[in-house]
């Protein structure tokens, strides 16, 4: 929850807890989850190479167990950080390729906040791009709206207002 509010420290802290807790309790899944949510709080806290680095360890833990139902997310949170790395065409592949992916219930759970993470790595690799990622802010609200995610339609919705506010 805190990290989908914004505030990063309460998230890290929390993912901190979570995951020593998971571990002395032997919940292997809540560890994997908790890994990767201290991660995706250490690239919102600016340090992302920790952030890369347990994401990534963390999508392997769940790869290797089996884990399958988040990777969307897991994928974007990675791939978020790629793009604040300065690593755009990295991050803009695994959104595509988890947008290709959306297949399964989850990966639709995820899709909306996929459509606007494109458009934000589409800008930021080449500015002109500006009518394709304005599709995709207008697609991340049309998939948010259908599924009554009313914040992730409200995010999507901001962004396109200061999208349209810019350019």
């Amino acid at each position: 929850v805190h990290l989908l509010r914004g505030d990063a420290a309460r998230a890290f802290e929390s993912a901190e807890k979570s995951f020593g807790m998971s571990q002395e309790q032997r919940f292997s899944l809540y560890a994997i989850l908790s890994r990767i949510s201290r991660g995706r709080a250490a690239g919102d806290l600016g340090r992302l190479e920790e952030a890369r680095a347990g994401i990534e360890k963390g999508i392997d833990e769940a790869r290797r167990n089996g884990i399958g139902f988040m990777l969307p997310m897991m994928d974007s949170w990675l791939a978020d950080v790629y793009a604040k790395m300065g690593e755009n065409e990295r991050g803009l592949s695994m959104v595509e390729r988890s947008l290709a992916n959306t297949s399964d219930a989850t990966g639709r759970s995820w899709e909306a906040e996929l459509h606007h993470q494109r458009a934000q790595i589409l800008l930021a690799l080449n500015p002109s791009k500006v009518g394709e990622a304005e599709s995709h802010f207008e697609k991340s609200i049309e998939v948010a709206h259908g599924q009554s995610a009313k914040s992730m339609e409200l995010r999507a919705a901001t962004s396109l207002a200061e999208f349209w506010r810019t350019h």
